[in-house]
């Protein structure tokens, strides 16, 4: 029996971490949420081959999403990502920030549609 896949999902803000939330469980995934990139990369650290697919918003306190996917790269984690924002010139510098890694981005808002082809071409 294959085990469930894994999706970790970081946004300060509630009501977001909870709509992506639903939308990965539609793609059968099993959901974990943090506040902010902190939280999560001390999540990842006690467990890193727990989680298939990190889906982290741009601008949060205490870690931001680009330097959760540096640290996370630096750590030697190629865990798929996908980047949020509502900003998208934002978006587009941190993509460009972050060029040495293999992330997809998102703007907010987002159709549902959109987001659960995201999810599936970036984790198929």
């Amino acid at each position: 029996m294959q085990s469930p896949r894994k999706a970790l999902v970081v946004d300060d803000e509630e009501i977001l971490r909870d709509l992506v939330t639903e939308i990965a469980e539609l793609e059968g995934f099993q959901v974990t949420t943090c506040v902010n990139g902190r939280q999560a990369l001390e999540l990842v650290q006690q467990s890193p081959d727990d989680i298939s697919l990190v889906i982290t918003d741009l601008e949060m306190p205490s870690m931001t999403g680009p330097e959760l996917i540096h640290a996370l790269r630096e750590q030697g984690s190629q865990v798929p990502i996908i980047l949020m924002s509502g900003n998208p010139q934002k978006l587009g510098q941190a993509t460009v920030e972050l060029s040495g890694c293999t992330i997809r981005t998102i703007g907010k808002p987002f159709q549902l549609a959109e987001f659960r082809e995201l999810i599936i071409a970036t984790t198929a």
